[in-house]
């Protein structure tokens, strides 16, 4: 966003961003922010709202997802969605990544969608496509909790691994834990590595190989994974939920039950199961930084000049 503004116009309309970890920042512009015209908060923080003074303030929420599934997370998460709806109407804007999520703040925390604009979200990989038919295996990303339903993936890939030899890479933080372990160990699934959190590189190379990506959590607000995957030819197999079905854009298989899913895993590598190179490169134009930075400025321009 900055590298879009020259710093002239930075100082004499004196927007200020805060970092994605605000916290000791928070109390540095608690004192300067009287000078500012504009505050975003990349990420939102229960402590944000001190800084409203005289200035419009922004904040960006990628999703409402933990709501969806209540009862599902820890207490501190249960905390903090009480607290953001009574603090959302300090927000003269609130910035989010697709229209899916853009509904779901509004229901959810009763704020009216004239203020919330669908800014998009951009991948911070290049597009490198290699689709080949003959790949093999699949990757999964994404840490372990309720709202990613792991067990789902674990009911899949134990059906699925019964006839087929392919390797699943469960790739995020959590996975190794006692749950996981046993529940493998008594149902005997085979072909099954955790490798916990990897690298970039790491991940563009499991893109690469693996013949398709798994993408099976019951609810999201947006789903980077899916787009750094087309970015790197690995077909998405995603569940019928709204932000996947928004950002896929009618790439991959949709899938709902346990069935379906080993259903379209089995087909991978057949005429209605691959990806068209141009439609990829067309869709993927939208997901870059240089697109949802000028999103951001078009809305900050209408509140400073």
């Amino acid at each position: 966003i900055h590298k879009k503004y020259d710093n002239d116009f930075w100082d004499k309309k004196k927007v200020i961003v805060l970092p994605k970890i605000p916290f000791l920042y928070t109390f540095y512009c608690l004192v300067f922010t009287y000078r500012y015209d504009f505050l975003l908060c990349m990420k939102f923080s229960v402590y944000s709202p001190l800084l409203k003074f005289k200035s419009a303030m922004a904040c960006v929420i990628h999703g409402a997802g933990r709501e969806v599934l209540k009862g599902s997370h820890k207490l501190i998460h249960v905390w903090h969605d009480k607290l953001l709806r009574r603090l959302l109407k300090f927000y003269s804007v609130i910035f989010t990544v697709s229209e899916y999520s853009k509904g779901l703040i509004s229901n959810l925390y009763n704020v009216p969608e004239s203020i919330i604009y669908n800014v998009g979200n951009g991948c911070r990989f290049e597009l490198n496509w290699r689709y080949i038919d003959t790949k093999k295996n699949f990757v999964y990303i994404s840490q372990f909790g309720a709202r990613k339903d792991p067990f789902f993936l674990l009911n899949v890939w134990k059906n699925y691994s019964v006839n087929n030899d392919d390797i699943l890479y469960v790739c995020g933080k959590g996975w190794d834990n006692e749950l996981v372990i046993d529940f493998i160990r008594i149902n005997e699934i085979r072909n099954i590595q955790v490798l916990g959190f990897v690298s970039d590189l790491k991940l563009i190379e499991l893109f690469q190989e693996c013949k398709a990506q798994l993408l099976f959590s019951a609810d999201e607000g947006f789903g980077m994974p899916l787009i750094e995957g087309l970015a790197n030819g690995c077909f998405p197999i995603y569940r019928n939920i709204p932000a996947f079905l928004e950002i896929a854009n009618g790439h991959g298989i949709v899938i709902e039950g346990v069935d379906e899913a080993v259903a379209a895993m089995n087909k991978i590598g057949s005429d209605n199961s691959r990806m068209d190179y141009n439609e990829v490169v067309k869709m993927f134009k939208s997901y870059n930084w240089d697109v949802v930075s000028n999103n951001y400025i078009h809305q900050i321009r209408k509140y400073v000049e």
